[in-house]
C-alpha cells in the first residue's frame, strides 16, 4: 500500500469508530441484532439438526420392531401418530400460539397487534416441532424457524429493556437470522 493511503483510512476509520461509539444507543442495538442474530441461527440449525435426527431415529425403531410378521405400517402408523399427538397435545396445552408455522404470529407482533410469549414458546415450539416434523409430517422447517429466532429476539430486547421501537428491530433481526444462518451452516 502507498504510503499516502494508509494514514487516510486510518483517519477515516477513527472517525467512524468516533462517531459510532459516541451513540451507544445505536452501538447497542447493533451488537445486540449481531447476538440475537448468532443467537437464533445457532438455535435454527439445532432444531434443523434434531429434526434429522429425530426423523432417523423414528425410522430406525420402525425398521427393528416390523419384521416380516408385522408389516411396516403397523409400526409407522402408531408410531408417527403418537410423536403427531404429543406434539399437538403440548402446543395446545402449553402454548397455543406456538401451533402451525408461526409465520402469522410474528407478522402478528411487528404490528403490534400479538404478543410475543417468548419463555413458552420457544420450549414448546422446539420440542413440539422437534415431533411433528420428525414423525414425517410434510412441513416446512422455515416457519418454525422464524418464530425461534424472533422470539430469541424479544427475549434478548425484555432482558435488555430495551425500547417498544428497538424491539421491533431486535424482533426483525432475531426473524432473519433464524431464516439463514441454518442454511449458511449447510454449506
Amino acid at each position: 500500500m502507498p504510503k499516502t493511503v494508509l494514514p487516510i483510512l486510518i483517519y477515516h476509520l477513527r472517525r467512524f469508530i468516533d462517531r459510532f461509539f459516541t451513540r451507544k444507543s445505536s452501538a447497542l442495538l447493533i451488537w445486540l441484532s449481531v447476538f440475537i442474530g448468532i443467537l437464533a441461527g445457532f438455535m435454527s440449525a439445532i432444531f434443523d439438526h434434531g429434526i434429522i435426527w429425530i426423523s432417523e431415529l423414528r425410522l430406525h425403531i420402525i425398521e427393528t420392531y416390523s419384521d416380516s410378521s408385522v408389516p411396516l405400517w403397523a409400526v409407522a402408523i402408531p408410531l408417527s401418530s403418537l410423536m403427531a399427538g404429543l406434539a399437538f397435545y403440548i402446543t395446545h396445552r402449553f402454548a397455543p400460539e406456538a401451533g402451525g408455522s408461526g409465520i402469522p404470529e410474528i407478522e402478528g407482533a411487528m404490528e403490534g397487534m400479538r404478543p410475543v410469549r417468548w419463555k413458552r414458546v420457544i420450549p414448546v415450539k422446539f420440542f413440539g416441532g422437534l415431533l411433528a416434523l420428525g414423525s414425517g409430517m410434510a412441513l416446512g422447517r422455515e416457519g418454525p424457524s422464524v418464530q425461534l429466532g424472533a422470539n430469541v429476539g424479544r427475549m434478548i430486547s425484555d432482558i435488555f429493556k430495551v425500547n417498544k421501537v428497538d424491539g421491533q428491530a431486535l424482533l426483525a433481526a432475531g426473524v432473519a437470522g433464524g431464516l439463514r444462518l441454518p442454511h449458511l451452516m449447510h454449506l
